[in-house]
């Protein structure tokens, strides 16, 4: 087995996949190492059987018009779907349409001066905010959006978001799942004789400032060569300075990677025929639930079957996370039975499928869902994108500082650390 590459990109989320796919345009030998079982990262599409819907096990939206996923689905021909932005909640039996909250949360932002210090989310709101209500709804703005928690989470950086998406509120989904685009990754990949090793997970990486490095992977007899390496691990993998050492260590990292934190969401996916409880709960609108620990739901159809989505973010969804498996596929059937009026017992007899979840905070190859910013660490995601020397590069969507915490950041982030590691190997 080969020993000896160009780069070798760690992580083959969308990120990784990204980098290794331009290194190999350009003409570079390519390995693209991942941990786990398969590409794709916190993307994962569990394709529709027998007319069924793809269920989205992880990134399904796309939020406004982001340039890189744009683009990226464009060359590979996969098509987006406008979804409504209708938000309601249900009081009693019934429901009750709310506002824009993106453009409520973006008015109350603008309370926030040039030079008012950084403070939480928390904090922001008991002294801006005496309307309980309003309050409330922003609480579920933020942790079911942010998947962060209110206290930890920087409130300039949710201005920047809310800011964007008051601008612009539209939302997409892809047909056939964000899945297509990995499987447009890999077919490009195959093509550009980039190799792909899973179940490879490194454990060591021994650098020089101008280079080579070399890597260890877990259980291999011998060590991998490059000249240069990428690290697309997600966040809470590279905060853990035992999951990949770094000889010499990192420090100059270690201030932005603390200005960082990892959120937590929790998604549980039930299919049922298509007129099952039609008219139970609206279909084209996000429904909010705050009393329940999935407190969001929304569904999706096609001529055959439905599809609910029970969500969790942020304090709630790491409450989630300590349940079992099967416990959590349990609540979320017996709460989307509390929103649809109905016995868990009889949405379990309509299930047009088995229900599809994965427990992203327990894998140990992630730790999470996505990034958000802290109190304080505006400048984080710029620091980590910046090249150490000429051996190693960061990408990863907590990396992008237009884009984080999203598909296109990292794509993004992918581009930027691959395009910097050209720039020295072709130096």
């Amino acid at each position: 087995m080969k020993s000896t590459f160009d780069v070798v990109v760690i992580g083959a989320g969308m990120a990784g996949l990204t980098a290794a796919r331009a290194l190999a345009d350009a003409g570079k030998q390519v390995l693209l190492l991942e941990a786990g079982t398969r590409a794709g990262g916190r993307v994962w599409t569990v394709p529709g059987s027998d007319g069924g819907l793809p269920s989205e096990l992880g990134a399904e939206f796309v939020h406004g018009k982001p340039e890189p996923t744009l683009r990226l689905a464009r060359e590979a021909g996969v098509e987006l779907l406008p979804i409504s932005n209708r938000h309601v909640s249900k009081e009693g039996k019934a429901f009750r349409e709310l506002p824009d909250p993106w453009q409520t949360f973006a008015e109350l932002l603008e309370r926030i001066q040039p030079r008012d210090e950084d403070t939480n989310a928390r904090a922001f709101l008991a002294q801006n905010v005496g309307d309980p209500q309003i309050r409330e709804r922003v609480r579920q703005l933020i942790e079911g959006f942010e998947a962060a928690p209110l206290s930890d989470v920087s409130i300039r950086s949710l201005a920047s978001d809310a800011q964007s998406l008051a601008a612009d509120d539209s939302q997409f989904r892809l047909r056939g799942g964000y899945g297509k685009l990995v499987e447009f990754y890999l077919q490009k990949l195959d093509q550009g004789e980039v190799e792909l090793r899973l179940q490879s997970r490194v454990v060591l990486v021994k650098w020089q400032i101008h280079g080579p490095v070399e890597l260890t992977v877990a259980g291999a007899a011998s060590a991998i060569c490059a000249r240069a390496c990428i690290v697309t691990a997600p966040l809470s993998v590279l905060q853990d300075t035992e999951s990949i050492r770094f000889e010499p260590a990192l420090r100059s990292f270690q201030g932005p990677l603390a200005q960082l934190g990892m959120g937590h969401a929790a998604r549980v996916v039930l299919q049922f025929p298509r007129d099952f409880a039609a008219h139970a709960a609206p279909r084209n609108a996000f429904i909010h639930q705050p009393c329940a620990l999935y407190e969001v739901y929304w569904s999706s159809e096609n001529e055959h079957f439905v599809q609910w989505t029970a969500w969790a973010g942020g304090p709630k969804a790491k409450e989630l996370a300590q349940e079992s498996t099967e416990q959590r596929k349990r609540l979320a059937i017996l709460s989307l039975g509390t929103l649809l009026g109905l016995p868990g017992a009889t949405l379990e007899a309509a299930l047009a499928g088995p229900v599809q979840h994965h427990d992203f905070s327990n894998d140990p190859h992630v730790r999470g869902a996505y990034s958000y910013c802290r109190t304080g660490g505006a400048l984080a995601a710029r620091a980590l994108s910046a090249p150490i020397g000429g051996a190693l590069f960061l990408a990863g969507e907590a990396t992008d500082h237009d884009y984080p915490g999203t598909v296109a950041g990292a794509i993004a982030s992918g581009t930027r650390a691959a395009q910097q590691a050209l720039a020295v190997l072709d130096d």
